[in-house]
């Protein structure tokens, strides 16, 4: 038996006007044809890389005050080993999120940090020369989707799958 753990995206869909999640979708779509027993997993917002872009106490972000139910990369692992080697999960698409919706402001506390609402103009000034131009447009536009409360939802997979709070 072959089986594929594709990590995907919260929101991934073809007509989605955010383009990582429309090629997350592509993906999706592709391996669904293979030969395999195929689970999707698709993890909102890393927890952990919205902490890494704290620079020297602040974090900034075009997102304003919107909810985001980040997850946890390691929730997100510990799926993945169940999927992959328990039974039952092949066909399946997980949304894995954290247990709540929280601001950057509140993560940015939690940090002992302050949350600075960027515009997009200052947030690409902030990455011009950290990320390339397509990724950096692609992290617009995922910031736009956060900021219209696309990603606020929790989703209960966390939890059912691994019988603990994410």
């Amino acid at each position: 038996m072959r089986r594929l753990v594709l990590l995907s995206q919260l929101g991934a869909r073809t007509d989605s006007p955010v383009r990582f999640l429309r090629w997350h979708a592509e993906v999706e779509a592709h391996v669904a044809t293979l030969p395999l027993e195929v689970t999707v997993l698709r993890p909102n917002l890393f927890t952990q890389a919205v902490l890494g872009a704290l620079h020297d106490g602040v974090l900034g972000a075009p997102i304003g005050d919107a909810r985001v139910s980040v997850v946890d990369v390691r929730d997100i692992a510990a799926v993945a080993a169940v999927v992959l080697t328990e039974e039952g999960h092949a066909g399946a698409t997980y949304t894995l999120t954290g247990p709540a919706a929280v601001t950057h402001a509140e993560m940015a506390a939690a940090a002992g940090a302050r949350f600075v609402d960027l515009g997009e103009d200052a947030f690409r000034d902030a990455l011009g020369g950290v990320l390339p131009p397509w990724q950096l447009d692609g992290l617009v536009e995922d910031y736009a989707h956060y900021r219209r409360g696309e990603a606020e939802a929790v989703d209960p997979a966390v939890r059912t799958l691994l019988g603990q709070a994410p």
